[in-house]
C-alpha cells in the first residue's frame, strides 16, 4: 500500500510504500510509483535494501531540481527484538 504522496510541479503524483519483493511475496519492498495528473501509471520502482528482508517508505518529498526523497524503514537483520534500520533513497524521475 501506499503511505506518501506528493504533487509535482507538473500536476503529477509520486507515491511511495511497499509491495511484495519479486522474488518473495511475503516480503515487502520499497515502492515508488509516478501517476499522471489524470492518475494513470507512468512508472514504477521497487527498491530492496537489504536483500531477504522487508523495507518500507513511509514519506516522500520533492527536491528543488526535481528528484524524489522517500524515506522509510528497512528491519535490523541481526536485531533479535524487531530492531529496525532508518532507510532514505533519492531517485532521479
Amino acid at each position: 500500500g501506499f503511505f506518501g504522496l506528493v504533487l509535482t510541479p507538473e500536476g503529477k503524483i509520486v507515491a511511495v510504500g511497499s509491495s511484495g519483493a519479486k522474488a518473495l511475496p511475503s516480503l515487502s519492498e520499497f515502492l515508488i510509483a509516478r501517476y499522471s495528473s489524470r492518475g494513470l501509471l507512468e512508472s514504477h520502482l521497487l527498491h530492496d535494501f537489504t536483500p531477504g528482508s522487508d523495507a518500507t517508505a513511509r514519506s516522500v518529498s520533492l527536491q528543488p531540481d526535481g528528484k524524489i526523497l522517500a524515506a522509510g524503514y528497512t528491519p535490523n537483520p541481526a536485531s533479535t527484538t524487531g530492531g529496525s534500520y532508518f532507510a532514505a533513497a533519492r531517485y532521479v524521475p
